[in-house]
């Protein structure tokens, strides 16, 4: 059985995304749908004391109506995206226990060698997003297979472009949020079987000493505790639930 996976690209995706990943056998991203300013995909949360924040790629007025994701452009200029960024970070996690062993890589990320200035090469927004997302599932140990939706000849709207995009890469099995319920027609999936995703979110140090923030970029909880976030990953790509496992522990 493949199970097969579908999502819009993720800035630094959150855990619930990265979830769906791990136990997915192919993930799709679904790069050539319209872009929505008001999802997550050029924008993730960090906790602070005072709650979540942004963390938000400008993006230009233009993309507002019909541009797909995969084409955005920047509100303004890449090398000061990259460089506030990578500040921000540094300043919200600089002092926790996983910022040693990543901070390269996060200035990788942001396109800028050590002892170079920020936006020494060059990148669109969707490189910034996927190398984003491709530096949190190495970092959780997650190496599910990618497709992007723009390299397959498939058609469709909502549930029937679901159901043909997991067809087209040879699915028996499409894993959905369940935020899909509500306009997902069961009755479609006849020769896929339909499952839908249990995320139970984990509780994890968040050392800002306010209260804990649900719903933050997976990189908050492996800058924590990276060993228990790798965990967390490895039981996920066997469809076990840590948070259960480990009450059951306790």
């Amino acid at each position: 059985m493949k199970r097969v996976a579908i999502h819009q690209p993720h800035y630094f995706p959150w855990l619930g995304l990265l979830h769906k990943i791990a136990q997915s056998d192919v993930f799709i991203v679904l790069d050539n749908v319209q872009f929505n300013r008001q999802d997550y995909q050029h924008r993730s949360m960090y906790s602070t004391q005072t709650g979540a924040k942004w963390l938000t790629i400008p993006v230009g007025e233009s993309n507002r109506d019909t541009t797909e994701i995969c084409a955005i452009h920047y509100g303004t200029t890449p090398e000061r995206v990259y460089g506030q960024h990578f500040k921000t970070l540094q300043f919200r996690y600089g002092k926790a226990p996983g910022w040693k062993q990543t901070a390269d890589r996060l200035r990788q990320v942001f396109d800028c060698p050590e002892g170079q200035g920020w936006g020494y090469g060059t990148m669109t927004p969707m490189q910034l997003i996927m190398d984003s997302m491709k530096l949190t599932l190495d970092l959780f140990g997650i190496n599910t297979p990618m497709v992007f939706a723009s390299s397959l000849d498939v058609t469709g709207k909502k549930d029937e472009l679901m159901l043909n995009l997991t067809r087209a890469v040879g699915g028996d099995v499409y894993l959905s949020g369940t935020g899909a319920r509500s306009y997902l027609r069961e009755s479609l999936f006849t020769d896929v079987k339909l499952e839908w995703q249990a995320f139970e979110h984990p509780i994890y140090p968040q050392r800002h000493l306010g209260a804990f923030v649900r719903g933050c970029m997976g990189l908050d909880f492996y800058l924590e505790d990276a060993e228990t976030a790798q965990q967390y990953a490895n039981l996920w790509s066997q469809n076990e639930n840590p948070c259960r496992l480990a009450a059951r522990r306790r």
